[in-house]
């Protein structure tokens, strides 16, 4: 199954050419996608348009051919007969969704069956399953855009019931007609369930209503209950193995949790230092490196696109295959290829990423798996078995906004962590899905019977922290005994006093019925949003880190100069402010912080209580700031499926009022880092400490 897209510029209205392909166009293959199961002979039917931020929604009327634009993915644009509009229409009846879930359509799945089985649908929330199995045992089995899968069906789909699937799935006819949806499904033997009455039949699939999408949801919901021989298109989108993700993300929040990692750093830098000026060495390197990230890419979770993952290492991904197997091949003979400059600009561009990556922290690595949720687990609880039973574990999720979302949790073996055949999934960690209103419930249940117990209802679980759900998402984790300090770190920081506010997710927004499809991809394909405030927010925590550092190791002098640095920067404000020509006002919730910091900052004589009460101002605004952030970046993120924008111009305001620009965030892009001098720096944030030190060896 395969469909062919040729690309185009929506703005020449040209096909995009490619003179090695027989057509002369650029053309891309997608192989097992849903939008050839719902369009079977449209083989060659689809293109793709080409947008940038400076497109606008005239020019995604053009098309070579005279197509229209059926469905959106970021900046991907999927254009087709407009025969094939009404029935996309039909498919996904709001509009946003047709944006929202692009993705799912044109997504390559690596293998796929399309024929009847038989789906049990199960209402995620009540277990309301259409009385084939008790609510509780049906509540049991799924989670946010999780089921399970029979072995027979999971095997004629993966060959093989060791993995936990990520699915898309469509169907047709009957009353799931034209029904869509996505995630993943554990092995699992459906037929020793105790279903309520004998069946005639066996279940292949159980699915949580959470996995459908588009659709009519107000007045034609998914139904919860048996769908028998439902004619349907499954595909592995991926599957479950094991590997490794950067923990650079999370270092910002960190500054005296980078103390284990410093030591690691430094012998890297030391050992890149001893090669760098030796070619073969670099070249051995070089080879090392590629055939890693192949063996590993083989390994990898696709992440889906609205997740944002920007922790993998820029090194391998930018190795050059062809200059691969030049040096691979020119090692093993007489190195006589090593001196041309071909191959030296290659391995220099390769020693350059090499230490970027390590100075950002991008070598720092904990454990990769996909998670699945288990109502065996409660709050606080996860099941690793990879590590020790009872022991602390470190978990997190990319996109990784700020310390919340960095959680310890006790290890506990749970059996939805097992294959069919009693072996642990492989690639998996199984998580706890519980809800506050869940753990009310439970403490409410102890109490009930005498129990005493400390716990209480969290501001947020750990799913809400980490923004979890189960269509494929990735966690990494590390047992906590291997990093003890930044294990304290974290624990300070989650402490409930410390914590950053709770980020409000806002429902999601649909667009005005009439409003065209092609001013809400335009809308949709905002993918510069989410950088510039991730980077905001990453600044700010390292400002916020910065004095955490300073009041620990700081001395009298230092923090002196902090403050009347930073009040200088104040006072201009406040000038701004009472210019009566310009006013420029300081944002009504910041104010009074910046203000009393002044007042400070202007003092003929700056005691310890007066220096240590700024430093406490400034950082409460920092973690003040660093909430908003957070609130703009889920606003961000969810663009592609909401008709709401976040604001950039908080992200302004709140950028003039910091004292500094925090400057290896931009420095780290020069494309001469590494090449005569290393990132610049310009504070003694944790990160910036770390580049210190790799530069210094450098």
């Amino acid at each position: 199954m395969t469909l062919q897209f040729k690309h185009f510029d929506t703005r020449l209205n040209q096909w995009i050419e490619n003179p090695s392909d027989p057509s002369g166009i650029l053309t891309e293959e997608l192989q097992n996608t849903l939008l050839e199961a719902f369009f079977p002979d449209a083989k060659n039917d689809f293109s793709f348009g080409h947008i940038d931020e400076n497109s606008a929604p005239e020019d995604l009327y053009n098309h070579p051919e005279n197509h229209v634009l059926l469905l959106s993915s970021g900046g991907r644009l999927v254009y087709g007969p407009q025969k094939y509009l009404e029935t996309i229409q039909a498919i996904c009846p709001d509009q946003k969704d047709r944006g929202a879930y692009g993705s799912i359509f044109i997504g390559a799945c690596q293998n796929a069956v399309k024929h009847p089985v038989n789906i049990l649908i199960v209402d995620d929330i009540t277990g309301e399953n259409g009385d084939i199995l008790p609510n509780d045992i049906a509540w049991r089995l799924v989670g946010d855009c999780h089921g399970k899968i029979s072995p027979e069906l999971a095997t004629e789909l993966s060959g093989t019931v060791s993995n936990v699937i990520q699915h898309r799935l469509g169907c047709f006819g009957g009353e799931l007609d034209r029904r869509f949806g996505k995630g993943t499904v554990a092995p699992f033997r459906l037929n020793e369930l105790p279903i309520k009455e004998k069946l005639n039949t066996t279940i292949d699939l159980i699915l949580p209503t959470s996995s459908f999408k588009g659709g009519d949801k107000k007045n034609n919901p998914i139904r919860p209950g048996l769908y028998t021989d439902q004619m349907v298109f499954i595909g592995e989108k991926d599957r479950s193995q094991p590997s490794l993700v950067a923990i650079s993300q999370t270092l910002d929040c960190a500054p005296f949790g980078i103390k284990d990692f410093l030591r690691q750093i430094e012998q890297e830098a030391l050992e890149l230092a001893s090669i760098q000026k030796d070619p073969r060495k670099v070249a051995q390197r070089y080879c090392e490196a590629y055939e890693k990230f192949q063996k590993n890419r083989q390994l990898q979770i696709e992440e889906n696109p609205e997740q944002n993952d920007i922790s993998e290492t820029e090194t391998a991904s930018q190795q050059d295959p062809i200059m691969y197997r030049l040096i691979k091949a020119d090692l093993e003979g007489h190195c006589q290829l090593l001196s041309s400059q071909k191959v030296v600009d290659e391995l220099e561009r390769f020693m350059q990423n090499q230490w970027r990556d390590l100075s950002l922290g991008k070598t720092l690595k904990f454990n990769r798996a996909m998670i699945i949720p288990s109502k065996d687990l409660i709050n606080g609880e996860i099941c690793d078995m990879r590590f020790p039973e009872g022991e602390e574990i470190l978990n997190f999720r990319s996109p990784y906004l700020n310390s919340n979302g960095m959680c310890i949790s006790k290890n506990k073996y749970v059996p939805d962590a097992l294959d069919p055949n009693g072996k642990p999934l492989l690639g998996v960690v199984v998580v706890n899905d519980e809800t506050r209103e869940r753990i009310a419930q439970r403490i409410a249940a102890l109490q009930d019977k005498g129990i005493q117990t400390d716990e209480i209802v969290p501001a947020e679980t750990e799913s809400e922290r980490q923004g979890r759900d189960f269509d494929g998402d990735t966690i990494g984790t590390e047992t906590a005994t291997k990093y003890p300090k930044f294990t304290q770190e974290v624990k300070r920081r989650n402490l409930p006093e410390n914590a950053y506010s709770p980020i409000k997710k806002e429902e999601k927004a649909s667009f005005p019925p009439d409003k065209p499809f092609e001013e809400i991809a335009i809308f949709m394909s905002d993918g510069i949003s989410v950088g510039v405030i991730n980077n905001h927010a990453t600044a700010i925590e390292a400002l916020e880190s910065e004095i955490d550092l300073l009041q620990e190791y700081g001395n009298l002098s230092q923090k002196v100069e902090y403050v009347k640095t930073v009040g200088e920067h104040y006072n201009q404000l406040i000038s701004q402010e009472n210019n009566q020509r310009n006013p420029i006002p300081i944002k009504s919730q910041y104010r009074d912080y910046i203000v009393q910091f002044a007042q400070i900052a202007n003092q003929t004589e700056l005691t310890p209580e007066l220096i240590n009460q700024a430093l406490l101002l400034n950082r409460q605004m920092y973690h003040d700031m660093i909430g908003e952030a957070g609130y703009q970046n889920q606003i961000a993120v969810d663009i592609f499926k909401s008709n709401r924008a976040p604001d950039l111009d908080v992200v302004k305001e709140n950028s003039r009022l910091l004292h500094r620009n925090v400057e290896y965030i931009k420095s780290k892009k020069q494309h001469d880092v590494f090449r005569e001098s290393g990132i610049s720096t310009n504070g003694l944030s944790p990160r910036e400490l770390m580049i210190q030190l790799v530069n210094e060896i450098y």
